[in-house]
């Protein structure tokens, strides 16, 4: 075997090691060594060189009133890098750190008194800069998940919600920070589902399907904890798939977009409530449907119907293994089940389906997205090319 080949296998190994203690927090040497598979030796050469590096570091595990010699510990260590990340929705903006085995701190919401791209710009730097400077941690990078079409260059091409178009916010924030300093920005659900699938309730699937709705509906496929190419960034953007051609005009100028008739604003136009926002209105209708209010309850019905019939079209052509609902849909799943189901199950192409463990709730809700820009940050550090 040449060196170069041994190198890559240490690496390789590192690598493995490090994506162990990231998916897990911590874990003892035995643990390390009975999941990789690997022999005591190795596994104590390896963490033993993590440890040197301060990537990891290691300590007595809890004893629980156990007799005989303690476990140690490995968990990420004060060398280990973290990522800034922040997430842009049509009402608020949240920022926060993220550090390798996916502990989140330093968060901060903040609702977008407008959404003009500049001014909201200029506040994602703000707080963006705040947390690199005072973590006291190597940043590996800042990742930013936003509600709209985003391509391989980071540039918003178009957010309907927000109303931006060809906004090149990964060149202006990248600009904007310390040389060098690597930015990541993807579309909201893309990494929502990305981390769901690797670490929340779409582990063990290969191909998983992330469904998340709010005001406008978004989507992430993943296939074996992968996110496949996207030439325009365009893989998720379900909500403006046609299903009801005689429908209503939706943000993005087209006609019977499924978020027409499946988001938060659907439910509210077909239940006027007055509330300060969609998602308080749209809370107070599903209490009220759960409470025996007939008017509340058919507008949830025809809704999670709508859902119902887009979910069953996307059964049919992506033929997930597991289906992820996050939001709006959580909330209507949870509140009218038999109508979900019921309305898929008509529209696809499979006889019998049973959608019972087929379509679940998110896990990580509703930080799914700020911990998958993260996750798309700290990647290059668990591949074995950053261990060389």
């Amino acid at each position: 075997m040449s060196s170069t080949t041994v190198t890559s296998l240490r690496d390789a190994n590192l690598a493995r090691v490090l994506r162990l203690v990231h998916e897990r927090g911590e874990l003892t040497r035995a643990e390390l060594t009975a999941v990789l598979g690997i022999s005591r030796n190795t596994s104590a050469q390896l963490s033993d060189e993590l440890v040197s590096r301060d990537l990891l570091m290691e300590g007595p595990a809890p004893t629980a009133g156990r007799a005989g010699r303690p476990s140690t510990l490995l968990r990420p260590g004060p060398a280990a890098p973290v990522a800034v990340v922040a997430e842009v929705a049509p009402q608020e903006l949240r920022v926060a750190v993220v550090e390798l085995g996916r502990t989140v701190s330093d968060l901060s919401v903040k609702p977008l008194v407008t959404a003009d791209p500049d001014t909201v710009l200029a506040e994602l730097i703000q707080q963006v800069t705040k947390r690199v400077d005072r973590s006291g941690r190597r940043c590996a990078g800042v990742g930013v998940a936003l509600y709209g079409l985003v391509d391989a260059a980071g540039t918003v091409a178009t957010a309907a919600n927000l109303g931006w178009r060809d906004v090149a916010i990964g060149a202006r924030l990248a600009g904007a920070l310390s040389a060098g300093l690597p930015v990541t920005v993807d579309n909201d659900a893309t990494v929502a589902a990305l981390y769901e699938a690797r670490h929340g309730a779409g582990r063990g699937a290969r191909a998983v399907l992330y469904l998340y709705a709010s005001v406008g509906v978004g989507g992430g496929l993943v296939i074996d904890g992968r996110l496949p190419p996207a030439r325009h960034g365009s893989t998720g953007e379900v909500g403006h798939m046609l299903v009801n051609p005689a429908g209503s005009t939706c943000r993005c100028g087209s006609v019977g977009c499924w978020e027409t008739e499946a988001d938060r604003r659907a439910l509210r136009r077909r239940s006027p409530t007055a509330g300060a926002s969609d998602s308080d209105a749209a809370r107070t209708i599903l209490e009220r449907a759960t409470s025996g209010d007939t008017g509340a309850r058919s507008a949830v019905d025809q809704t999670a119907a709508w859902f119902g019939e887009g979910l069953g079209s996307l059964l049919n052509i992506l033929d997930p293994d597991r289906v992820i609902v996050a939001g709006f849909f959580a909330d209507l799943l949870a509140a009218a089940p038999q109508t979900v189901h019921a309305r898929a199950r008509a529209r696809s192409l499979t006889a019998g389906l049973d959608l019972t463990d087929l379509v679940v709730a998110a896990e990580h809700a509703p930080q799914s997205a700020l911990l998958g820009a993260a996750e798309r940050v700290l990647q290059p550090l668990l591949d074995p090319v950053a261990i060389a």
